[in-house]
């Protein structure tokens, strides 16, 4: 959700730069701040989450997969930046729609997410149980 409000900061300022008008530098700055905040919070609760939720044999491997959806996130920017620029250099996504794009991703993936989150029943572990 910060990640998302940190891209419309950005396109709103996009639009006020293609409508001819000079945004303020703050603009920027408070997207980076908004989208710092996402990331904070997103990774401190993913890599708890990732690391309660594998057996004491498998945290490794969880926290590597962990780390490879981050690689498939960039892997899925970089796609998107490659597909929208035509075969005359024309951009498929100008101006601020690219950013809305991204809003309307990550909005996609945090349906998705609030789907699934009520059939996951979690078990935890921690890292002194014996159990595991």
């Amino acid at each position: 959700v910060f990640a998302a409000a940190s891209f419309a900061i950005i396109a709103l300022a996009e639009d006020q730069i293609t409508a001819g008008q000079s945004p303020h530098a703050w603009w920027q700055v408070g997207a980076y701040f908004v989208l710092t905040i996402g990331e904070v919070l997103l990774s401190v609760t993913l890599l708890e989450f990732f690391y309660t939720q594998a057996p004491k044999s498998m945290k490794s491997i969880i926290l590597a997969v962990y780390m490879l959806s981050v690689s498939l996130g960039n892997a899925i920017t970089a796609l998107v930046n490659r597909f929208i620029r035509a075969d005359d250099g024309e951009v498929l996504l100008p101006g601020s729609s690219y950013y809305w794009f991204f809003v309307g991703l990550i909005a996609v993936n945090f349906l998705v997410f609030l789907v699934w989150s009520q059939f996951y029943r979690g078990q935890t572990y921690i890292q002194g149980d014996d159990a595991a």
